[in-house]
């Protein structure tokens, strides 16, 4: 038979998990809800783009639909979205897929 203390540590640590878990998926959720001004630039510079006041999902659908390349970070404060391959390091012999 197992003793309180081998019980109480694993209930309170998934309690912990469930309430992270919920955590994440309200800040998704108001992130996802709040319409701003969205901007969208390709790594290694040359293209900005000006994408309008919409909401963050309504932006990376844009983006996915306009320009080839992944969508590689995303800055909610100031609404930018960067897109595109990195650009390789000096002397790299590893392509970009």
């Amino acid at each position: 038979m197992k003793h309180l203390n081998e019980i109480f540590p694993a209930v309170i640590n998934a309690i912990k998990f469930r309430f992270s878990q919920w955590a994440l998926v309200r800040e998704t959720a108001k992130k996802n809800s709040i319409v701003q001004y969205w901007q969208a630039g390709a790594l290694g510079g040359g293209s900005n783009l000006d994408l309008g006041n919409m909401t963050r999902p309504e932006a990376l659908q844009l983006v996915r639909d306009l320009k080839a390349g992944p969508i590689v970070f995303i800055d909610d404060d100031s609404g930018f979205i960067a897109f595109g391959h990195p650009p390789q390091a000096p002397g790299s012999d590893v392509q970009n897929p």
